[in-house]
C-alpha cells in the first residue's frame, strides 16, 4: 500500500512539474512579489533568492534569503504550485540551503524577463562626459555593447537627434602608483546645430544623454516630463501624499524629508517622482516613490537602516556596492537620484537616472513592474576618472 501512494505521490509531482513551464513559475513568483514583501518594506536590495523544490511536487519554489545583521542567514519559502502557499522552514531544509551549489542571484534582477528584452539586449550607453561648445560626447562600455556604428541616436529628456560614431578610446587614471584604464565610446552629434536646442538650460557634467541604436527606438518611446535642475526652488511633499507614502509602508513610518523630483504627465492624471527619507522609531527609508492616481504607482528604495540603541540611523553598505554615510540624513542632499529620460516601452515605464554613492556615480535604468521600480542595468563609474 505504501508503494502505490509513493508512485502516486511520484506521478502527481511529474504531472505537476510538467503541467508548469518555467516561464509561467517564474510568472507566477512575479505577480506574488509584492504580497510576499510587503512584510519588510525597504529591505529588497538585500534579499536574495534560491529556485529550488522544497516540498517535493516537482516544481521549483521560491526561497528567499536575508543577511541579517549579526551575518545570520534567515530563509523564507513559497510553494509556486500551491499558489505561493509559505513553506515551513525546518532546521534541517535551512541546513540543506546552507550547503546548496545553487548560485545566489538579485531578486530585483532576475524575474520575469522578456525574451526579447531590447534594454537588455541593445543596452543604451550612457554619455558621462560631454562639452557642448566642441560637440563630443563620452560615454563608458561597462556593458557588453553592439559596434559603435550601430548606436545611431542620442535621447535627452524627449530630444532626439541622430549622432554618429567617432571612435573607441580607453581612459586612464592613477590610484595608489597603480595605472587603471576604462574603455569608452565618443560620439559626436550629426549636426551640431542641434546641440543647443538639445540641451537648452543644461550645462555639461549636468545633462546625461544616452546613445541607442536605431532598433531600440523602435520599442521605446521618449516621454516629455519636467524635473527638478539646482538651484530651482526644493518643492516638497504636501500632506495628502505624505499620508499616500505612509499607507504604503506602514503607520511606524513618518516623512523626515520629501523632495520632487519629476512630473510625467500622462491620459489619466499625472505621475510625480519624489525622493523621500523616512523614519520610524527603530528603521529608516531613502529612495523614491511614484505618486499617481491617489497611491504609491511605483517605489524603489536605496537605503534601509536600522537604529541600535541610540546610535544614529547607519550601516556600512560597502559590500554592497551602495551607499554610506555616517548618517542616513546625509544621503538626502549628496546622493539624490537627477531622473535624465522616461521612456515608455511595451514591458512598462524607464527611468534613466544618475546618483551618486561615496566613491562614484550609479548610471541605472529603473523598470516599472508592478508597484516596484526594478533596477534592471546598473553601471557604477568610481570618481577617479573624473
Amino acid at each position: 500500500m505504501k508503494r502505490i501512494i509513493a508512485i502516486f505521490a511520484l506521478l502527481a509531482a511529474v504531472l505537476g512539474a510538467w503541467a508548469m513551464s518555467e516561464e509561467a513559475q517564474n510568472r507566477a513568483v512575479w505577480n506574488a512579489l509584492d504580497d510576499i514583501l510587503v512584510e519588510e518594506p525597504g529591505n529588497t536590495a538585500y534579499m536574495y533568492y534560491y529556485k529550488q523544490d522544497m516540498d517535493g511536487d516537482g516544481i521549483d519554489d521560491l526561497v528567499i534569503m536575508n543577511d541579517t545583521k549579526a551575518t545570520k542567514r534567515v530563509f523564507r519559502a513559497y510553494s509556486v504550485g500551491r499558489n505561493m502557499a509559505p513553506i515551513t522552514m525546518t532546521a534541517d531544509l535551512c541546513k540543506k540551503l546552507e550547503s546548496s551549489p545553487h548560485a545566489i542571484q538579485y531578486i530585483d534582477m532576475s524575474w520575469s524577463e522578456p525574451k526579447d528584452d531590447v534594454t537588455l539586449k541593445e543596452p543604451p550607453i550612457f554619455i558621462s562626459d560631454m562639452e557642448k561648445a566642441k560637440n563630443e560626447f563620452v560615454g563608458w562600455r561597462d556593458l557588453v555593447c553592439d559596434p559603435g556604428t550601430l548606436y545611431t541616436h542620442m535621447v535627452f529628456k524627449p530630444h532626439v537627434n541622430e549622432i554618429r560614431f567617432v571612435r573607441d578610446d580607453r581612459i586612464f587614471s592613477s590610484l595608489d602608483g597603480d595605472t587603471l584604464w576604462q574603455d569608452v565610446r565618443k560620439f559626436k552629434l550629426k549636426d551640431p546645430k542641434v546641440v543647443a536646442k538639445m540641451f537648452r538650460g543644461y550645462g555639461d557634467g549636468v545633462a546625461v544623454p544616452v546613445a541607442v541604436t536605431r532598433n531600440f527606438l523602435t520599442t521605446h518611446e521618449p516621454l516629455q516630463f519636467s524635473r527638478w535642475l539646482t538651484p530651482e526652488p526644493k518643492r516638497a511633499m504636501d500632506r495628502s501624499i505624505h499620508q499616500i507614502v505612509i499607507d504604503h509602508y506602514g503607520k511606524q513610518y513618518r516623512v523626515e524629508r520629501s523632495q520632487w523630483l519629476a512630473t510625467l504627465p500622462t491620459e489619466v492624471g499625472n505621475r510625480d517622482y519624489y525622493l523621500v527619507l523616512l523614519v520610524a522609531p527603530q528603521k529608516a527609508i531613502f529612495g523614491v516613490v511614484c505618486i499617481g492616481e491617489g497611491t504609491v504607482a511605483s517605489a524603489v528604495e536605496l537605503c534601509t537602516d536600522e537604529k541600535e540603541g541610540d546610535a544614529t540611523f547607519s550601516r556600512d553598505l560597502s559590500d554592497m556596492n551602495m551607499l554610506e554615510a555616517s548618517n542616513v540624513e546625509d544621503l538626502f542632499d549628496e546622493h539624490g537620484p537627477e531622473i535624465m529620460c522616461i521612456m515608455q516601452t511595451p514591458v512598462g515605464l524607464e527611468l534613466y537616472v544618475r546618483w551618486a554613492s561615496m566613491e562614484g556615480t550609479h548610471y541605472s535604468i529603473w523598470r516599472e513592474v508592478g508597484t516596484r521600480m526594478v533596477n534592471i542595468i546598473d553601471e557604477y563609474h568610481y570618481w577617479m576618472f573624473g
